[in-house]
């Protein structure tokens, strides 16, 4: 691995929400803080810090690494009544943070824009979404500014039009450039401090001789760059290059977040994208009480013990949250 590619390995970058923009925001700070520790004391806060929330379980694309490629998830999205009524609980118990995806792209929202506006409105501290950014027209983007998101984050694979429209399959690479490109110019011309612009690419053999050239176009022009390993969901296996698994671990994500589907299910973490351990309904109970309710604390009790064997979503999990690394 070369200087750069190690600089911005995952390895290397542990903080995956800075504080650019910030400030002296103490309730940032504390929820910051919150996020760190809460796993490592295993402490069950009131509510979670963080709730995913997937405004579409649809894609416009057909990436090569994705779980999509394996199997396609029906496409929904999440009604306005549904999406208000989880903002207001979350508002009502200081939700933190929300990301408005999961297994979709968000901007196939049509009420995106006010999804970012509605969150803000009610004082979640952190608003953010990963985006393919092909639908990021000049409304949406000015919008979206306008609105207050805290975080975008662009899922780019590739810095070359040849190599990325051969693994974002139906993507352009020209418009996704003019798309990011404008979206940076209006955040200059408001001179607005956010959204913090982060862009990723996921590190696969078809993209990795473009690593370097794909840092050095997108570093003077964004807040972050950062390239993931690959999730290789075809072997069904977890890996990371350069390291060996050698056990689990209690998973962090069962003291911080919940992922909410577009049509109300909630589940314990964002990589139980085939929905095996299905926590409970919003459309019929509390977020509060699902987070302090018998099944999580179940599974955070046997996520102590290292039974992970004993959840359907954990056994063989892909996401590295939950293993040991040498």
């Amino acid at each position: 691995m070369s200087k750069k590619d190690s600089k911005f390995s995952t390895e290397k970058m542990k903080n995956i929400f800075s504080d650019v923009g910030r400030g002296v925001d103490l309730n940032y700070r504390k929820y910051r803080l919150k996020w760190i520790y809460a796993p490592k004391l295993k402490l069950v806060t009131k509510f979670p810090l963080h709730l995913d929330i997937e405004a579409s379980s649809g894609c416009n694309l057909r990436c090569i690494m994705c779980f999509n490629a394996v199997k396609r998830t029906p496409p929904g999205l999440i009604s306005w009544n549904l999406y208000k009524k989880i903002i207001d609980e979350g508002s009502k118990n200081n939700l933190c943070s929300i990301k408005l995806n999961w297994r979709g792209e968000p901007l196939l929202h049509p009420k995106i824009v006010e999804m970012v506006d509605y969150a803000k409105k009610k004082g979640i501290i952190d608003v953010q979404f990963n985006t393919n950014g092909q639908l990021l027209d000049k409304e949406k983007a000015d919008g979206l500014i306008e609105a207050g998101l805290d975080r975008i984050i662009f899922s780019i694979d590739g810095a070359s039009k040849d190599v990325y429209e051969r693994i974002r399959v139906g993507g352009s690479y020209d418009k996704l450039t003019e798309n990011v490109e404008y979206f940076l110019k209006r955040k200059k011309e408001l001179n607005a401090v956010k959204p913090f612009v982060r862009v990723q690419m996921v590190k696969l053999k078809q993209n990795e001789h473009e690593i370097n050239k794909f840092v050095d176009f997108w570093e003077p022009k964004v807040d972050e760059v950062f390239v993931n390993p690959e999730i290789h969901y075809k072997e069904n296996k977890p890996y990371v290059e350069g390291s060996t698994i050698v056990g689990r671990k209690a998973c962090s994500m069962l003291w911080q977040r919940l992922v909410i589907s577009y049509d109300g299910k909630v589940m314990m973490c964002c990589g139980d994208w085939k929905m095996k351990s299905i926590l409970g309904d919003v459309n019929k109970e509390t977020i509060h009480n699902i987070w302090n309710g018998k099944k999580l604390n179940a599974i955070r009790k046997h996520h102590k013990n290292l039974n992970h064997h004993l959840i359907p979503a954990c056994k063989d999990c892909l996401e590295l949250e939950s293993y040991k690394l040498k």
